[in-house]
């Protein structure tokens, strides 16, 4: 879909202009859809609009608006998100066409371009059995005062450059923040486990992720205490579990960072517990076989 216009994926292009293409300049937002129901839709639309704020992108459309589109969208896909249990459902804003003016003189619309898409590389039963494999990286994750990691930017290279250092060694990428705290993984949040605590890094120093936010609920609500603070290397070290969380993959252990394996290993309970709780409320289990 660009602007109004439903266009079958195939046949969809923008101008080589656009500022998006040219410059990665704009933002964007991934709704999951799990069983063709749209998990926390509201939240992804603030966070889309909180994106455009910070980098300045005029979206003449509310909030209420996109998510109408995004609705139209779903229905216009019904056969894709009714037969794929995970679908993305995606959102990109541009600045628009460039016309090599001055920002401050810009006069040009910003370019909204949405498409749903089924999730195929999805995460196996296996994988939330045995656990993923992370490294550390030395591509660090860039500062609030460069570019701030909660702005979900097109700008993504930051992010790309630890995919492909880790890459290397066939795992996830850990990065660190400028001071040398744990941040998250290109595509995922971190917690760890300690003593029953839940632990995950600063909230200005990560993405905010939607599933991140919705997982420090259902933990708070289990029972835990949980702490946004600085984590270390050594924290992850003496870590009793350790896991992600994204939109698409949900909550799945880490088996090792490295040759740092978590001491209760990718079974701990409170891992297993989360994996449980979130699915009770996207309705999608990954460890299902049916799916």
């Amino acid at each position: 879909m660009i602007g109004d216009e439903l266009i079958p994926a195939e046949r969809a292009a923008i101008s080589v202009l656009d500022r998006g293409f040219l410059w990665g300049d704009g933002v964007y937002e991934i709704i999951p859809s799990f069983n063709g129901r749209l998990f926390r839709l509201s939240d992804h639309l603030e966070r889309l609009q909180a994106s455009l704020d910070y980098v300045q992108i005029v979206l003449p459309m509310s909030t209420d608006e996109l998510a109408s589109r995004t609705e139209v969208l779903m229905r216009a896909n019904a056969e894709i998100v009714s037969t794929n249990p995970v679908c993305r459902v995606g959102h990109w804003v541009s600045r628009g066409l460039e016309d090599w003016s001055r920002i401050y003189e810009r006069t040009q619309d910003a370019t909204l371009v949405s498409l749903v898409c089924p999730v195929r590389n999805h995460l196996t039963k296996a994988d939330y059995e045995n656990g993923l494999l992370m490294t550390l990286v030395s591509t660090r994750r860039n500062s609030p005062a460069v570019l701030d990691p909660r702005a979900k930017t097109t700008s993504k290279m930051n992010l790309i450059l630890a995919d492909v250092e880790a890459g290397f060694s066939r795992s996830l990428p850990l990065m660190l923040d400028q001071r040398g705290f744990i941040a998250e993984s290109s595509t995922s949040n971190i917690f760890m486990v300690k003593d029953g605590r839940v632990l995950t890094p600063q909230a200005e120093w990560v993405l905010g992720g939607v599933t991140r936010k919705v997982v420090i609920e259902l933990a708070l609500d289990a029972g835990f205490e949980l702490s946004e603070e600085d984590l270390t290397v050594v924290d992850a070290s003496s870590a009793d579990e350790i896991f992600l969380t994204s939109s698409t993959w949900g909550v799945v252990p880490v088996r090792a960072i490295d040759q740092i394996k978590p001491r209760l290993g990718t079974n701990g309970p409170v891992v297993r517990l989360l994996i449980d709780k979130l699915a009770t409320v996207t309705g999608f289990h990954p460890m299902d076989p049916a799916h």
